[in-house]
């Protein structure tokens, strides 16, 4: 009888671990999987703005090329978090906006390669070589064409 006990409470411990909940995921916490349900829902995006935050204008540009932004799109998608740190960049703060054709936008913040969500915290990437790779090509490619920054709000 004590090993049934012990069995059935064994089993219930166990049970018990897989109802906490999952960590968070990068999609969840950039709110990447709803804009994703927009544009499952029909809507589009009409354009892309990245900067690399610098504030110096040279590392921005902006593109309507329907292919690039899927590019950026898909590869933004491939990002996972790996965990949360403390350790901050001083100079490189990039951030990418995804703009709807209602003007609003999805936009992540970036610190360095780090995801940076401000107050809720700072995580390490894995899989972001591709968004990386991706806007480093853009960024050459619109070099010398200067952004017209449009009121944003």
């Amino acid at each position: 009888m004590k090993k049934i006990v012990a069995l059935l409470m064994a089993l219930l411990l166990l049970g018990g671990s897989g109802l906490a909940e999952a960590p968070a995921t990068f999609a969840e916490l950039t709110g990447l999987d709803q804009a994703q349900q927009r544009l499952d829902n029909g809507e589009h995006f009409v354009r892309a703005y990245y900067t690399g935050g610098e504030g110096w204008g040279i590392n921005e540009f902006e593109t309507t090329d329907p292919e690039e932004i899927l590019r950026l799109w898909n590869a933004l998608g491939q990002i996972e978090m790996v965990g949360e740190t403390d350790i901050f960049v001083t100079d490189w703060y990039p951030m990418i906006a995804f703009y709807y054709e209602d003007g609003t936008a999805f936009a992540v913040c970036f610190d360095g390669t780090n995801l940076d969500l401000g107050s809720a915290g700072m995580y390490t990437l894995k899989n972001d070589g591709a968004f990386w790779d991706e806007t480093a090509g853009l960024l050459e490619k619109y070099r010398g064409e200067p952004v017209e920054i449009e009121d944003r709000d």
